[in-house]
C-alpha cells in the first residue's frame, strides 16, 4: 500500500500497532477481565515480530508510538491519541518518520 500513494513503512507498521494497541485497550474496556490477557498480547508483540519496537506502554497504561502517523501536519487537526510528540517530554523520546 505504501507503494502507491508514498507512505514508508515504518509509517505504516507503526499505524498497524497503534491499531492494535487501540483494538486491546477497546477489548479491555468492553471486558474489564481480559484486560491482563490485553495487556500481556500488546507486550508480546512489541516485543517480537513486525511490531516489536514500535510503540510501549505510557505509565498510565495507555500506548505510545514510536513513530509519527502525520496526522499533526493536517490544518487544524491536532494529534493523535498515543502521539510520539506530546510524549517527548515526559520521556525524551524522539519519533521516528
Amino acid at each position: 500500500m505504501g507503494r502507491w500513494y508514498g507512505l514508508s513503512s515504518h509509517v505504516l507498521v507503526g499505524n498497524t500497532a497503534s491499531a492494535v494497541a487501540g483494538a486491546l485497550a477497546t477489548i479491555a474496556a468492553a471486558r474489564s477481565q481480559l484486560a491482563p490477557a490485553t495487556a500481556v498480547v500488546l507486550e508480546a508483540l512489541l516485543a517480537d515480530g513486525t511490531l516489536a519496537g514500535r510503540g510501549r506502554r505510557r505509565p498510565d497504561g495507555g500506548f505510545v508510538r514510536r513513530s509519527c502517523c502525520l496526522w499533526y501536519r493536517l490544518p487544524g487537526a491536532g494529534t493523535c491519541g498515543d502521539c510520539v510528540l506530546d510524549d517527548r517530554a515526559e520521556t525524551g523520546d524522539r519519533p521516528s518518520v
